[in-house]
């Protein structure tokens, strides 16, 4: 079996194009359950296996979980078993994780400490709440909620 066969195994038409794409990056779109992190995932690792430093790759996604399904099927793809190699793993991340990690990484540029904080909806409704106050607005006819 040839090297690019053990990552063609069992995949679509549409799975294979994904895997077997060349020279810069990708963007794969499609529907829940089409296949998207497994042929992400044996992407990277023939990319890894044909040479390509895994430091230099960057596979990004959605959610978490698909994240994390990703990181796993690389790893194992890539035989890495023990966790001190994580670092010979490709950077795998949510398209959110990597703009926290860019802007902990960088954003020194922009004034942005190291430490800031990302709000959720009830941190922001909270502070929203702080400020009507502070700027002795009534909450009544400007509501927290509505002013967010």
């Amino acid at each position: 079996m040839s090297d690019d066969n053990k990552f063609l195994e069992d995949l679509n038409k549409s799975q294979k194009e994904v895997v077997l794409h060349k020279d810069g990056p990708l963007l794969v779109l499609a529907g829940a359950g089409a296949g998207k992190t497994r042929a992400i995932s044996l992407r990277v690792a023939r990319l890894v296996a044909q040479g390509v430093d895994p430091k230099k790759i960057l596979a990004v996604t959605f959610t978490n979980k698909a994240a994390t399904e990703m990181r796993e099927r690389i790893t194992g793809l890539m035989n890495v078993r023990n966790k001190r190699f994580t670092n010979q793993v490709p950077f795998i991340s949510t398209f959110h994780s990597l703009g926290v990690f860019m802007l902990r990484k960088s954003g020194k540029v922009l004034d942005i400490p190291r430490s800031f904080k990302i709000m959720d909806r009830e941190d922001s409704l909270s502070l929203t709440k702080q400020v009507i106050k502070d700027l002795e607005m009534d909450p009544k006819q400007f509501q927290p909620s509505k002013m967010q």
